[in-house]
């Protein structure tokens, strides 16, 4: 019975310790962040890193980097993504790294999803560009429409 109590102290402690590790996590994180905030030479050192992370044999690494450069919207990933578009095998990974250039915006960028509309190695991952350019020429006509373009 001694060993029960204790063992139910410590997971109270291991619990309560994880429980205050996320409050400070949660306080850090809340934190607005901004890619291109940071100074030109760090600028640098993350786009060369993502890039290496993007024709990574990792996975992972390739699925996270491609992530990353679509949320700071990074444009000189361009060119990074859309070579890694034509070699990429998993089709989620294609799916992430169209929904990147889709992101970015550029017209070297929405090309690139143009282009694999027509040429693509899956239906899913073509009708997924297919929707993207629906919904950007949609969205383009009614701000020029409106003035805004």
């Amino acid at each position: 019975m001694k060993s029960l109590l204790n063992n139910s102290t410590k997971l109270t402690a291991a619990i309560l310790a994880v429980f205050v590790l996320f409050a400070f996590c949660g306080k850090v994180s809340a934190e607005p962040d901004e890619f291109y905030s940071a100074p030109a030479k760090k600028q640098s050192f993350m786009i060369n890193n993502l890039k290496a992370g993007i024709k990574s044999d990792n996975e992972g690494l390739r699925r996270s980097s491609a992530y990353f450069a679509g949320k700071y919207q990074v444009t000189e990933l361009t060119n990074a993504l859309i070579d890694q578009l034509d070699k990429e095998p998993v089709i989620r990974n294609r799916k992430l790294i169209l929904l990147s250039l889709y992101r970015i915006g550029e017209d070297k960028a929405l090309k690139a999803i143009e282009k694999y509309v027509n040429t693509g190695k899956d239906t899913e991952s073509r009708t997924l560009a297919q929707c993207m350019l629906n919904d950007y020429t949609i969205s383009s006509t009614a701000s020029f429409s409106q003035g805004n373009r």
